[in-house]
């Protein structure tokens, strides 16, 4: 599985690659450091999985992820944030986003990836 990160912070990048790199049959296509950049990156590397921050400067994570879908509709995507609410939960799954995820809790990261790509 080809994964996409897209998070301005270099180590939360950093640690996400090493817990997708921890599965043999994963790995990292392309990191992005802002929206517009996250975009871009799709496109050329076609993931299987998107794990994209919401606060991202350039263009935030719910309309990267919009823009994403647009190109690729089937395309998985994963919000990870510190501003967790019911509220962002509601705007990511509107905006295609199939799990929402704290960056608090990345150790359950591959739970989550695994319910996002079985939905």
């Amino acid at each position: 599985m080809r994964v996409l990160i897209a998070d301005d912070n270099p180590w939360i990048r950093k640690a996400l690659r090493t817990l997708i790199e921890h599965h043999s049959d994963w790995q990292v296509c392309a990191e992005a450091e802002d929206g517009q950049q996250a975009v871009v990156q799709a496109r050329e590397c076609h993931p299987d999985l998107v794990i994209m921050d919401f606060r991202l400067p350039a263009m935030n994570g719910l309309d990267a992820g919009k823009a994403i879908l647009a190109s690729s509709p089937k395309t998985p995507m994963l919000l990870i944030t510190f501003y967790g609410s019911e509220e962002l939960a509601d705007a990511a799954a509107r905006a295609g986003f199939r799990a929402v995820l704290s960056k608090s809790d990345l150790m359950k990261l591959d739970d989550v990836i695994e319910s996002a790509i079985a939905a």
